[in-house]
């Protein structure tokens, strides 16, 4: 993944982080450090997750390749600038799974609370099973954050599925615009359970198929992450994501992303650099 791409100087293999990391990644360069180019460091910044703007879009339709190589540049994405608009309402699902560590529901309560901060304190709207979700994806307005903390498993004959609540399924090819809602609502879509980006023979297929089902933009883990860490950073990203919005200024999704993995990072959340994101990097919130 371009996320993990390090092109500091190659570390030695007993190298440690550098010990201006938190002040480089709060100021967003590395200043007048002394260990720029030393092998003895490996420095944050020198990850293009923490530093560039990343967009990925999925692989190119077969349609669209010319004979065996080559890909016809005019039917890729552009970028487009239009505004995201309110952040609410807030639809919200998770596995009981995503609870179960110290202090689960202390936390549960936490991430509600910062993500109806989001909609200006509008309460979340929460689902209990996926027939509910598609129920009120629909539902007027419809939700334009979708928040997801599901348990990834195997079902039936090797079926990859999304857990929500207690064992209520959603099939990988279940994935369809049903689940996410009408198309001309622009949504953000937060899938931070277990892995659901996971790199596998088919890349990351569950962020492709809701973003192929409607949804604008997803942002989800290419590695698993437990809900000890899921929740915690779901819950920081609702609250840096509110605060930069509060300020007035605008700032692009694919800027946003790339903040929000320096400033989780710097607080002690190292499973952000698996965090990815897929749609027009160009989208404006804020402003």
């Amino acid at each position: 993944p371009l996320e993990y791409v390090y092109d500091g100087a190659p570390p030695n293999e007993d190298a440690k982080v550098c010990l201006e990391a938190a002040k480089a990644l709060d100021r967003r360069d590395c200043g007048a450090c002394p260990h720029q180019g030393a092998k003895e460091f490996i420095c944050p910044l020198g990850f293009w997750g923490l530093r560039k703007v990343i967009e990925r879009h999925g692989e190119v339709p077969k349609d669209k390749c010319i004979g065996s190589v080559g890909v016809d540049r005019l039917n890729l994405p552009s970028p487009t600038r239009n505004p995201f608009g309110p952040l609410q309402p807030v639809l919200f699902a998770a596995s009981n799974k995503a609870f179960k560590f110290a202090d689960g529901s202390g936390w549960r309560n936490k991430l509600l609370k910062s993500l109806g901060s989001l909609g200006g304190g509008t309460a979340v709207v929460e689902a209990t099973t996926w027939d509910d979700w598609r129920n009120k994806v629909v539902s007027t307005p419809p939700p334009k954050i979708l928040v997801l903390i599901p348990h990834t498993d195997q079902i039936l004959i090797r079926v990859d599925a999304l857990e929500i609540a207690d064992k209520k399924w959603l099939k990988n090819a279940q994935v369809l615009d049903d689940v996410v809602g009408p198309k001309e609502a622009v949504q953000l879509l937060l899938l931070l359970g277990c892995g659901a980006a996971q790199v596998t023979g088919s890349f990351a297929p569950f962020p492709l198929k809701f973003h192929d089902a409607g949804a604008d933009i997803v942002i989800a883990p290419l590695e698993a992450i437990l809900g000890a860490d899921a929740v915690p950073i779901g819950t920081r990203i609702a609250d840096l994501l509110a605060d930069h919005l509060s300020s007035g200024q605008e700032v692009t999704f694919g800027e946003l992303l790339r903040d929000l993995r320096r400033g989780l990072l710097a607080e002690g959340h190292p499973g952000v650099l698996g965090l990815v994101g897929f749609g027009d990097a160009d989208w404006v919130f804020g402003g």
